[in-house]
């Protein structure tokens, strides 16, 4: 058998490497016990699938003898007669013969239901796999998930793409000769079937978080104006007032532009006129919070006015701030539920797989160090390997230790195990960042051993280093809890003591326009202080705008 050649095959074939397409014989994990299900007799499931083989099928079938593995050509042909079934023009299901396969009972329900003709097969295979682990070991846990997120989304491309995309680069590496390949083919397949269903999972986040997002965004555009009119003391309304719904959507589609403004003026602020370009959390709080922020505020203090004049054209212009200002507060909540949710997932997903996280995490390195011979060094490539490496070590680091806890007699042995094998990975940093001629070649090989070590489980091979890693900078100035959380009651108070005041001079007699114009600028006061908290560097960098500016200081 031609391992080699069976394994490019499959990896061209993104639908069959999908789990939607047709089986192949290196699918079968466990052929001597497929063939045993098979030909048992009192085996419900086993019994059939065989009595819907074609006759000679079934006295092949028959014939085996309990052969450990049976014959390569017995098998060949017991796999194609499962594709038959997998491509036929009816279901594979009975729910008599399937009762003993343990899904959940939402999964079941849609297996139960009759496939579309362009569904039937990709349901098929799946249906297949759940009843017959003896394929490829695929976790009946995981592809019931992703089993629920493809019924709920109706979209197999990510999952699709996912597998085919870890096996196509598994069968192109040529570091790898066609021994190391067929050693990887089966735990980098269960790895990439896992890795799709993570990617399943945040599609199913994405879909439910766009369609609740939509759902708010609409019931937020009356449940405004309901508001506005019940603040701005129920004034009556006619039909003569109904051309009023013009100025709501003029106030509207004003404010939200206003908001987008503030926040791409922001956005390039940070990353092109400042002394340094700010990303991450930092500048997702800069750009999306604090900016739009003053423009909130502002619109408060304006929404307040509109309603005391207790009109229906004022009211509806509150209405219309009101709903821009709850527009952009949906926005922000969906995009950072969004980002945790993919945390969240990505999390979980080391930490209950952190062995297919570090057989990937090679596996992507080699792939990048083999790309574009042309650009072998360049730093982009560089910053690409050394990203996956560090993602390897900290999954080692953190992950591995956790698995014995409760075992005092363990815990020490094993936390500096994993210190060990994580220097060890980090180690191959400094060759990525600082290379010599020959690191190419000397690279390329460790990491195929380490690859190979991890896919086979034998963790205690992994790259390990006695030494202990050097300082890093950020460990140097880091404060105690208590220190930030001093510095952050220091900072609230700081900023919120203007906004006392106003409010305090508003009980005894603050009138307007004065009030407005001191409680905007306090509450201006109190978003850069949190700016200045969150990026301590934005004073100077504030100071080098306001210099480049015309007419600003130190011009002429």
């Amino acid at each position: 058998m031609n391992a080699g050649k069976d394994v490019s095959r499959a990896a061209a074939d993104a639908a069959s490497l999908s789990g939607s397409g047709p089986l192949y014989v290196e699918e079968v994990a466990q052929p001597a016990a497929l063939m045993a299900r098979l030909s048992d007799p009192d085996d419900p499931i086993g019994s059939y699938l065989r009595s819907r083989f074609t006759i000679d099928g079934q006295a092949l079938v028959k014939a085996y003898d309990g052969s450990d593995p049976p014959p390569a050509q017995m098998l060949e042909v017991v796999v194609e007669e499962l594709n038959q079934l997998l491509q036929a023009e009816h279901d594979l299901w009975n729910d008599e013969v399937f009762k003993a396969v343990a899904v959940r009972d939402e999964v079941r329900k849609r297996l139960q239901r009759p496939a579309r003709p362009a569904d039937r097969l990709w349901k098929n295979r799946f249906r297949l796999e759940l009843a017959l682990p003896e394929l490829v070991p695929r976790p009946i846990h995981a592809m019931e998930i992703a089993g629920t997120e493809l019924f709920a989304t109706g979209d197999r491309a990510a999952y699709e793409a996912t597998i085919a995309a870890r096996m196509r680069r598994l069968e192109t590496l040529t570091a790898l000769d066609g021994d190391a390949r067929l050693r990887l083919w089966s735990p980098v397949l269960q790895g990439a079937h896992y890795a799709a269903v993570l990617e399943m999972q945040k599609a199913g986040v994405r879909w439910r978080l766009n369609r609740g997002g939509l759902i708010v965004a609409l019931l937020l555009v009356p449940a405004m104006l309901l508001l506005a009119w019940q603040l701005g003391g129920r004034p009556g309304v006619s039909w003569r007032d109904l051309p009023q719904i013009f100025r709501y959507v003029y106030t509207l589609f004003v404010m939200l532009p206003a908001i987008g403004v503030i926040v791409a003026l922001g956005g390039w602020l940070s990353t092109s006129l400042m002394l340094r370009r700010v990303h991450g959390p930092v500048f997702s709080a800069i750009a999306f919070v604090l900016w739009p922020g003053l423009v909130i505020t502002y619109s408060v203090f304006q929404i307040r006015g509109l309603l005391r004049a207790g009109t229906v054209a004022d009211g509806v212009s509150a209405a219309g701030l009101m709903t821009a200002d709850g527009l952009w507060l949906v926005l922000l909540a969906w995009m950072g539920l969004r980002e945790a949710g993919r945390r969240s997932l990505e999390r979980w997903f080391e930490d209950d797989h952190a062995d297919i996280v570090v057989t990937d995490g090679l596996l992507t390195s080699l792939a990048l160090l083999e790309g574009r011979r042309d650009d072998y060094w360049s730093l982009d490539r560089r910053q690409d390997v050394a990203t996956q490496l560090e993602r390897i070590a900290a999954c080692i680091e953190r992950v591995f230790p956790r698995r014995f806890e409760g075992r005092p007699s363990a815990d020490p042995w094993v936390g500096q195990t994993a210190r060990e094998m994580a220097f060890g990975i980090r180690k191959l940093k400094r060759w990525v960042a600082a290379p010599l001629d020959d690191t190419g070649t000397r690279l390329v090989a460790r990491l195929r051993e380490n690859l190979l070590h991890a896919a086979s489980g034998a963790w205690g091979l992994l790259e390990r280093s006695p030494e202990e890693p050097a300082p890093r900078p950020s460990s140097v100035t880091t404060r105690p809890p208590r220190e930030l959380i001093a510095r952050g009651v220091r900072m609230i108070v700081v900023a919120i003591m203007p906004l006392l005041g106003v409010w305090a001079a508003s009980a005894y007699g603050l009138g307007e326009p004065l009030r407005t114009q001191l409680m905007v600028s306090a509450g201006a006061w109190a978003l850069l202080t949190i700016l200045l908290y969150i990026d301590p560097n934005s004073t100077r960098e504030l100071t080098t705008l306001w210099k480049a500016l015309p007419g600003g200081k130190g011009k002429d």
